[in-house]
């Protein structure tokens, strides 16, 4: 399909040997270009099950949006053109690049990766003094 500057869908056609030939009901959907420009919050649990927000422009309503945190992908739930959701899948620790797919379609990039971070959780092993008074200062 060419490139083209008009969103919306165009009819499709199919042209065999020198003739051309009518696709009834076959059309093609130009779509505007995404962005990411950023999520929120920046890092979560190695365990995953951070919900994430990705911001940008350009998002429409899919039912096949993915987000990706490196190699690893999550379901992304439309929420808005600027705004969608999902959970940070479980990953080893450090720095990943995040990025959208809509309808198989990488959302691009303002400037730059956007990164989210995976951190080990945090273990609470003891905790003294255990009790305390309504009034706090404990």
């Amino acid at each position: 399909v060419p490139a083209t500057s008009t969103v919306g869908p165009v009819a499709l056609g199919l042209s065999l040997d020198g003739s051309s030939l009518p696709a009834e009901g076959v059309s093609f959907h130009y779509v505007a270009p995404s962005f990411v420009s950023m999520v929120e919050p920046v890092r979560g649990s190695v365990r995953g099950g951070t919900k994430v927000t990705v911001t940008g422009s350009g998002f429409t309503y899919s039912s096949d949006l993915v987000c990706r945190f490196g190699t690893h992908e999550s379901p992304a739930t439309y929420v808005s053109e600027s705004s969608v959701e999902c959970a940070a899948p479980s990953h080893p620790s450090g720095s990943v690049s995040v990025s959208l797919s809509v309808n198989g379609v990488e959302a691009s990039l303002v400037a730059g990766p956007v990164l989210f971070e995976y951190v080990s959780s945090a273990v609470i092993e003891s905790l003294t003094p255990s009790v305390g008074a309504l009034s706090g200062g404990t």
